[in-house]
């Protein structure tokens, strides 16, 4: 049954109700953009929104509410406020005009499904303990044989597929056999399945999910803010199992799968986003959000209180929740950093005061336990609804288009909040946002730097050109550092695993000349990448890699990782 147009008596097209938003007017969808250029106002804050689109709405309301200016002028600004990544006439602003802006240039890479589990399957690898809310996750189709393997060997597997440049739930599926998404599947499209959480935490028998806002703020001298207010979105159909586990042989078992598999009634019991949701009749755009629990989208703070009735451990739930997002920025640094000084400039020669809000999506289970779902680099500040109804009288198919309360009140918030934050204004705010990098407890997380390490390595050696690639020349350069290497395998340092002597362990190798055996091992290194058809220059990622090679051929008596790596940054690098 559709939705029809006798349910919301209200609507009228595109105007809108003011009614419990007594702090900001909610404005006609067409109206004009505030640009007003007085002489007078010449010393008022001024928020440029001349290159985003649906965020001139929130941003213009919060503007108004604060007695800030603005404008619509390509050039004019205190701070400019962009819609997604900054193409090169923008980024050369950035460079020569001192004023804020809310993207770090080229961010996007890191937070596609794709990259985004690449990068922290890293950290996974070195760090398995400290990295633990990650659902397993698949990276297609280079992880193809392991992916294969758990689907012919587990007993009820369950894995989501999503494209990695999808959004909005686009094009996400069940998986449960290999014909479900082979490897022909992938030819066209690159695809992360990620393990199925089955046990999620349930309200009301519903599925949900947290949308959380983490904002980066700064270059060099970094700092981090979780904002305490966001967004839980409930599926609009109550939790079954997906996929219960069934020993009957019959013979329409295959079907019966296939159908489920493709049902969309099916996705909205499972996914809690917004843009499949939103179609069903169960919908529930609930204007009195602040005073109810009830509706699709509710407030964060306000399930909290659900959440602890039902027993969860709130103080925990905060810990965990700020260590994760910590964490998160730890790992996006070096490559937020590296980024932005190739597009902008290193240290010194260009605008600092970037700053960049993340979307970040977490479910809990039954053991009160926090996952990560995904991030999202350019969260939507819409706060528009567009639906697709019935015509009561026409039976027609039209579209609609509301004000979601709870998106505008929640957004506007976080909007307003960041911009107070970033112009030092951080007491006078009602303090949404707080402070979760650089941690106060440093200790804990000392470890976890050794990426950003790699990351000054890296530009190191590319200067004086900018840091986004490095060649073989370059990359041999690492030699010089060798000759500080040669009293590896002759010292009799212990393992610290077992108390073994690193001496034996290490053997002829490390007795080498270090610096012909790094030579020899970078340029069959670079061999090897000129083999795969590809160009022989090697970005951070790539570095990182063979950096790691270097470390396990010169230290196979270190057990993990980490100890490898950590080893070859003192040694070598002098970094501890």
């Amino acid at each position: 049954m559709e939705p029809t147009s006798s349910e919301y008596p209200q609507y009228q097209a595109y105007k809108f109700s003011e009614k419990d938003q007594p702090d900001i007017n909610i404005t006609n969808d067409d109206a004009p953009i505030d640009a007003d250029d007085r002489e007078e106002d010449k010393d008022t804050f001024t928020v440029n929104t001349c290159y985003s689109r649906v965020e001139r709405h929130p941003v213009r309301d919060v503007c108004k509410a604060m007695g800030w200016k603005n404008s619509i002028s390509e050039t004019k600004g205190d701070l400019f406020w962009f819609i997604d990544a900054c193409n090169l006439s923008l980024r050369k602003m950035m460079r020569e005009k001192t004023c804020y802006y809310n993207r770090y240039p080229r961010i996007s890479i890191v937070c596609l499904k794709r990259d985004f589990h690449i990068l922290l399957k890293k950290y996974q690898t070195f760090f398995p303990k400290d990295f633990d809310f990650i659902p397993k996750t698949y990276i297609l189709p280079e992880d193809i044989t392991a992916y294969k393997r758990y689907l012919d060997t587990q007993d009820n597997p369950i894995l989501l597929a999503k494209p990695s440049k999808g959004r909005g739930g686009e094009g996400i599926f069940f998986v449960k056999r290999y014909k479900d998404l082979d490897q022909e599947s992938m030819k066209d499209y690159e695809y992360v399945a990620q393990h199925y959480i089955p046990n999620p935490l349930l309200i009301d028998k519903k599925k949900f999910d947290f949308r959380l806002y983490l904002m980066i703020k700064g270059v060099e001298n970094m700092t981090g803010y979780i904002a305490s207010e966001g967004m839980v979105r409930f599926c609009t159909e109550d939790y079954t199992d997906p996929f219960p586990c069934d020993d009957s042989d019959s013979n329409g078992e295959e079907e019966l799968m296939d159908n489920e598999l493709k049902k969309k009634d099916n996705l909205v019991g499972h996914l809690t986003n917004f843009c499949l949701n939103k179609e069903s009749e169960k919908y529930v755009n609930n204007a009195n959000f602040k005073d109810t629990d009830e509706g699709t989208k509710r407030l964060f703070t306000k399930v909290l209180q659900v959440l602890g009735k039902m027993g969860v451990d709130l103080g925990k739930f905060k810990e965990d929740l700020n260590d994760i997002c910590t964490k998160l920025v730890i790992a996006l640094r070096p490559h937020i950093v590296n980024k932005y000084h190739h597009e902008i400039g290193l240290e010194g020669e260009a605008n600092q005061n970037c700053f960049h809000i993340l979307g970040i999506d977490l479910m809990i289970d039954e053991n009160h336990k926090l996952w990560i779902i995904e991030i999202n680099c350019f969260p939507s500040f819409n706060y528009f609804i567009t639906r697709n109804i019935i015509d009561e009288t026409t039976k027609k198919r039209i579209k609609i288009k509301q004000v979601s309360e709870i998106d505008k009140y929640i957004k506007t918030l976080i909007i307003k909040e960041a911009i107070q934050v970033i112009r030092g204004e951080y007491e006078e705010s009602d303090k949404v946002f707080q402070q979760i990098y650089p941690p106060k407890d440093t200790e804990n997380y000392k470890n976890l730097n050794i990426y950003d390490n790699i990351r000054k390595v890296f530009e190191n050696l590319a200067y004086p050109q900018k840091p986004d690639y490095i060649n073989l020349d370059q990359f041999e350069t690492i030699g010089q550092y060798g000759e500080e290497m040669k009293h590896i395998g002759q010292e009799d340092s212990k393992s610290p695993e077992d108390g073994r002597s690193l001496t034996n362990e290490i053997g002829a190798s490390a007795k080498l000349d270090a610096k012909i055996l790094t030579k020899t091992l970078l340029r069959n290194y670079f061999k090897d990448y000129a083999k795969s058809g590809k160009q022989t220059l090697m970005n951070l990622s790539q570095f990182t890699k063979a950096i790691d090679a270097l470390a396990t051929t010169l230290y196979p008596g270190y057990f993990t990782k980490y100890e490898r790596m950590s080893r070859i940054m003192e040694d070598l690098f002098h970094m501890p």
